[in-house]
């Protein structure tokens, strides 16, 4: 079982694995994927306005959306969550909640392959992975992530959730540079929502590592990021011992 790694109290909840550390703007994503799949739907229509297949694209598209979201339900209903609350607990049953991840997995699994190569795909690979995180499976879980974030070069939102949940990963399984340079690639995405909160696991997570300049690099970034943010995580005085020469 992946050890669980505690961070701020904005982002700790009774839901263990990556979806319980989600900060900030970035907690709606995992647990409102219909509001996800219709920008990601959206964007993919928008783009397929093209002579002769705008129709089979909407089709498609309309298609995909609808049978990603029924994996969703049928997960939240086997878990016996509401995944419109703002924490859905996890469930008692931990034997329950396995086996719905197993299946969640499997049928994400089948979604990818179905379509592959397809920014609903993208989409289900990422589910997949905090599946996998989420069950333990945290090396098969960062290569997965690896994949999938050399193929959304150009998918800034994606890419984003990627990397933050492939720093997860490797924190879970102490790699804590790694970890640092994955959530820096992920706060540094242009367009992420909330990247303060990021800069700051990975400070952390160079901390962990020894690495005392990547570590100071990554507090002044959430200081220019996010002055508020950084005074009410009292980043300064966290930056400030890093800044005298050992």
């Amino acid at each position: 079982m992946a050890r669980q790694t505690q961070r701020h109290e904005d982002t700790e909840a009774p839901l263990k694995g990556f979806e319980a550390r989600l900060a900030a703007g970035f907690e709606w994503i995992g647990q409102h994927p219909r509001e996800v799949l219709g920008v990601i739907g959206a964007i993919v229509i928008g783009g397929a306005l093209v002579a002769g297949g705008y129709e089979w694209q909407r089709r498609s598209n309309d298609n995909a959306t609808r049978e990603l979201e029924q994996i969703e339900r049928r997960f939240a209903e086997s878990m016996g969550i509401d995944l419109r609350a703002a924490v859905p607990p996890e469930p008692v049953d931990q034997e329950r909640a396995t086996r719905s991840r197993e299946e969640a997995l499997e049928a994400f699994d089948r979604f990818v392959e179905s379509h592959r190569g397809s920014r609903f795909a993208h989409f289900a690979a990422v589910r997949a992975a905090e599946m996998e995180a989420d069950l333990g499976r945290l090396e098969a879980a960062g290569r997965r992530l690896r994949t999938l974030v050399e193929e959304l070069s150009s998918e800034a939102l994606l890419r984003a959730i990627a990397l933050r949940l492939l720093g997860y990963v490797l924190e879970e399984q102490e790699q804590y540079a790694e970890a640092g340079e994955a959530y820096a690639s992920a706060a540094g995405v242009e367009g992420y929502p909330d990247p303060a909160a990021v800069w700051l696991l990975a400070a952390e997570a160079f901390q962990r590592a020894g690495d005392r300049e990547r570590a100071a690099e990554a507090y002044r970034q959430v200081l220019d990021a996010d002055p508020v943010y950084a005074a009410r995580r009292r980043v300064e005085d966290l930056l400030a011992p890093l800044e005298v020469e050992p």
